[in-house]
């Protein structure tokens, strides 16, 4: 890479890093990611379409999501993003990077990189939070869950302590205990079951707290007097879903157009019971996304860390950077 200050000098080139915890480094960190992207995606015209955006990829810092329709367009994706990196001496790390295919159709994908095969899985852990193949968050939510119940077994000496009375032993279960269970939460998708495994966990966590075995055969409704309190762990998730989809409407964004935007589908028809096509032109109504999902088509690659190499033949990017008086 190129470099040149707003005072007239010649171009030289950067051959140190900065150092650790350097005011620069994000600031260069996000030009470099930036250019990366802009590069791979030049003249590419796949993607998912919903609520009248395209989108082919999601970022947050070094974690990148490509997200694709189909086989084809995803491994032309791939190979753009491995080119580019190439053009501004960065490389892939394959080991690290996976594929998951959300489709009733379980025929596998052959996506390569330089030659390489992606492994594909079932679920992966992307930002903390699990992502699986069946468009589901059961795995997601009890995994929360065990998160939880671990985190109460490693306070144990809090809970037996005779100085802490079992109110305030619900306080702290719910300032230690909750954050780690309902992280993400706003994006679940609850049912039956899994309301009934978060109302079982916060009862489970008063009566560990109060150590009062189930062989004693006491009461929620006991339980929930001994801690002067109700049940609020549920509430509590339902409420952080509410806020962030009212949060999320009010503004105008691509959070907005994927939680209410129509999704567009290539060629597909959707009937109803009386035999009426509620999907024409390739649009279907939000009402009916969730009901819809399972028959999308979305590839998603989870895309790790990218490490500088020597030069590959591929070409250099210049940056101008100019630093202000």
């Amino acid at each position: 890479m190129s470099a040149q200050l707003l005072v007239k000098s010649d171009w030289f080139n950067v051959t140190k890093g900065v150092r650790q915890g350097c005011l620069l480094s994000p600031y260069l960190f996000n030009i470099m990611c930036e250019a990366l992207m802009r590069l791979a995606l030049e003249g590419f015209e796949g993607g998912f379409k919903i609520g009248g955006r395209l989108v082919t990829n999601l970022r947050y810092a070094d974690d990148i999501v490509l997200i694709a329709s189909n086989e084809r367009e995803l491994q032309a994706l791939v190979t753009r993003l491995h080119w580019a990196a190439c053009e501004l001496s960065m490389r892939i790390n394959v080991k690290k990077r996976e594929v998951i295919k959300v489709d009733d159709d379980l025929t596998p994908m052959k996506v390569t990189v330089a030659g390489v095969y992606l492994r594909q899985v079932h679920s992966f852990k992307y930002l903390g939070a699990y992502f699986n193949s069946d468009a589901v968050c059961t795995q997601e939510i009890k995994s929360r869950l065990a998160m939880g119940r671990e985190r109460m077994a490693q306070l144990n000496t809090l809970w037996r302590s005779l100085a802490i009375s079992n109110p305030l032993k619900a306080r702290l279960i719910q300032a230690l205990i909750w954050p780690i269970v309902t992280y993400g939460a706003n994006a679940w998708t609850l049912n039956k079951e899994l309301t009934g495994n978060i109302e079982a966990f916060e009862m489970q966590c008063y009566r560990r707290s109060m150590k009062v075995p189930y062989t004693e055969h006491v009461s929620n409704e006991t339980i929930l007097e001994r801690v002067k309190r109700g049940r609020g762990l549920l509430a509590s998730v339902k409420s952080r879903k509410l806020k962030h989809f009212g949060h999320s409407a009010r503004h105008n964004s691509l959070v907005k157009d994927i939680m209410l935007g129509p999704m567009h589908y290539d060629a597909m028809q959707v009937r109803g019971n009386n035999g009426q096509t509620i999907l024409e032109s390739g649009r279907v109504s939000p009402y009916r996304i969730w009901s819809t999902w399972r028959r999308t088509e979305i590839r998603i690659v989870n895309s790790s860390r990218l490490s500088p190499t020597p030069d590959n033949g591929f070409g250099k990017l210049q940056l101008q950077l100019q630093t202000c008086a």
